[in-house]
């Protein structure tokens, strides 16, 4: 750094849509050969642009990148790559997109930037003066003046940037970041910190009635600002300490209808898939994020201190993969510390609700993206008590008493047939599973088919259903082998009863299904010839291992048929049926019970008996 005089940031003139066409693509073909015929087919016409005004007319774009294509950030790039080496030796230099800049001694910056607006135009590239900006170290500021002083633009010291390169020894603006003196950076964190609370508390206020649009925008969108912020600019996440408290006061406050405590906010701080929220600290954050940036962009530093365009981009790719993996590890490895940590001094009911919401599947709902019409978002009372029942705390405004004369309480909405709502949550499950069977292709899918009747037939255990008019719940052909019936029968469990507290889920899982296999495996796989698997859920969102085993043979089959990747498939297999969960055990705390009234429907009699007037 002692051997750089500054940094001179170009920007071009409306650079995307002036890029040569026809020269980008005539080198494209020596640069990039594996790219060349897709980027020929693309831009080798004029690109039709309609234009709607008082006349509807038709324009012919022959220059430049087409707004929206998904090849033009790549066409961009490499139309710009023999610019780049004609100005290697003048300057050190790194480019992205548009954005250009040298960074060396002010003699070599000053015939870069010279040789750049020179020959920038033939490929496309107009330097535009009044977007350029030097930022020098304070004693080179005179000279800097005179380098610059006969570059065929005016120079400008006071901050303008109505014409002229901008020389200023403090610091500016750079690709989201900043450069510059630590009283410039310090100056810039600070207004970004206070644009990102105001942010926040308007996202308190949508919350008030929209949470669950209010939490993906927060966790999806605008967190992610200051994560990118804080990989850039090392040394500056303790002024991130105001938006963490209007995080925690603000936002979370009406995202939850309460407060909470310093435990609770660690809680909510821990990823999805371990049973947390995904509302990150941003202290905490942006100081583990500002560490793990340069360790995994250290090929690409390396690459550009040597200024050499001779690399294997494979090679690149797999060092950068590894760097990845040991950063995904390491933050793994904090995360499960942390919630250790977490469950060391948690009170019993949310340890057992945590337990029961990290497991596979069971936080589909919290990072889903709110759609209608997909069915993934949830009403202000749904989200307030999905999150309730996710951290074990007391459901607000809950009757005192059931319909059966019962002091009501979660589990008791989760245990009581009054109404019928259990019966709901079962067959929502068994017809989402039966679609999903239908839809992979299975033509054969029958729903609560009569098992073959028994004529003296003996089973091992006592447990087995002998019932004659005995049914599963789902019943495929060739879903397992070919030809050969495959019958499922689904089982929700709560983690949260009585009996289960005590057990962990492996052991919970194990439980239900032997009850299951028991119950049906033998009937069926001696007496119906067929294959029998038990489909165990817990009512917030986990699934037993057969039940990973089936989802995961939907998806390969689901994702043949509609030639999707496998792992979307089974993103979407798992996000649906935690909202069919999810919403048939809101249905079991929030609707109404009633005690079944005595009454003859016979509305004949009725009418004769009672001389009823009509």
């Amino acid at each position: 750094m002692m051997m750089i005089d500054g940094i001179l940031l170009i920007d071009a003139d409306n650079a995307f849509n002036r890029i040569n066409r026809a020269v980008a693509l005539h080198n494209i073909q020596h640069i990039c050969p594996a790219m060349k015929h897709v980027l020929i087919n693309f831009y080798r016409t004029p690109t039709r642009i309609f234009m709607k005004g008082e006349g509807f007319f038709e324009l012919l774009s022959r220059e430049g990148t087409t707004q929206g294509c998904p090849l033009a950030m790549a066409m961009y790039a490499l139309a710009l790559v023999p610019l780049s080496k004609q100005l290697q030796p003048q300057c050190k230099q790194v480019w992205y997109a548009d954005d250009a800049t040298g960074c060396d001694k002010l003699e070599k910056m000053r015939e870069w930037f010279d040789t750049l607006c020179e020959i920038g135009p033939t490929y496309g590239y107009f330097p535009k003066p009044p977007k350029c900006i030097l930022v020098v170290k304070a004693d080179k500021l005179e000279q800097a003046k005179k380098v610059f002083k006969d570059s065929g633009v005016r120079v400008q010291t006071e901050g303008s940037k109505d014409c002229g390169i901008e020389i200023n020894t403090e610091g500016t603006r750079h690709l989201g970041a900043a450069v510059g003196n630590p009283d410039f950076k310090e100056k810039y964190v600070k207004h970004k910190v206070d644009n990102w609370v105001s942010a926040v508390k308007k996202l308190a206020a949508i919350a008030t009635t929209q949470p669950h649009a209010a939490f993906s925008a927060f966790t999806q969108s605008l967190q992610g600002q200051w994560t990118f912020l804080s990989r850039s600019m090392p040394g500056v996440s303790h002024l991130f300490q105001p938006l963490e408290d209007s995080i925690r006061h603000d936002f979370v406050r009406s995202l939850l209808k309460r407060e909470v405590n310093d435990l609770e906010r660690d809680m909510l701080s821990l990823p999805a898939r371990m049973g947390g929220m995904g509302i990150f600290k941003p202290v905490e954050e942006c100081q583990i994020s500002s560490t793990n940036s340069p360790y995994i962009s250290a090929p690409l530093v390396r690459l550009i201190q040597r200024q050499t365009f001779e690399f294997d981009p494979r090679e690149l790719a797999e060092e950068m993969k590894t760097l990845r993996k040991d950063v995904d590890r390491e933050s793994d490895d904090r995360s499960k510390a942390k919630l250790a940590t977490i469950l060391q001094y948690a009170p019993e009911e949310l340890k057992l609700a945590v337990q029961a919401a990290s497991e596979k599947g069971a936080s589909s709902w919290v990072t889903a993206t709110p759609s209608f019409d997909h069915g993934t978002i949830l009403h202000k009372g749904e989200f307030v008590d999905a999150s309730y029942i996710r951290y074990g705390w007391n459901l607000l405004n809950l009757p005192l008493t059931c319909a059966c004369e019962t002091s009501f309480s979660l589990q008791h909405a989760l245990d009581c047939k009054l109404g019928g709502l259990r019966i709901i949550q079962h067959n929502e499950v068994r017809d989402t599973l039966a679609q999903c069977m239908r839809d992979a292709g299975y033509s054969a899918v029958e729903i609560e088919p009569q098992l073959q009747p028994l004529d003296g037939e003996q089973f091992e255990y006592k447990s087995a259903n002998k019932d004659d008019e005995a049914r599963s719940d789902i019943k495929c052909c060739g879903f397992w082998n070919n030809m050969r019936q495959a019958y499922f029968d689904v089982k929700v469990v709560s983690p949260f009863a009585r009996s289960n507290v005590h057990l962990k889920p492996a052991q919970l899982f194990k439980n239900a299904e032997r009850s299951k296999i028991r119950e049906y495996g033998e009937r069926i796989r001696n007496v119906d010839h067929g294959d029998f698997t038990p489909l165990v859920f817990t009512c917030a969102g986990g699934m037993a291992p057969k039940s990973h085993l089936v989802l995961k043979r939907l998806a390969e089959k689901l994702s043949e048929r509609q030639n999707i990747h496998l792992s979307v498939v089974s993103g979407w297999l798992r996000c649906r049926l935690s909202f069919a969960l999810l919403r048939t055990t809101l249905l079991c705390v929030r609707a109404t019970r009633r005690k079944k009234i005595a009454c003859d429907n016979n509305i004949e009699l009725a009418v004769a008996a009672a001389r009823m007037d009509y």
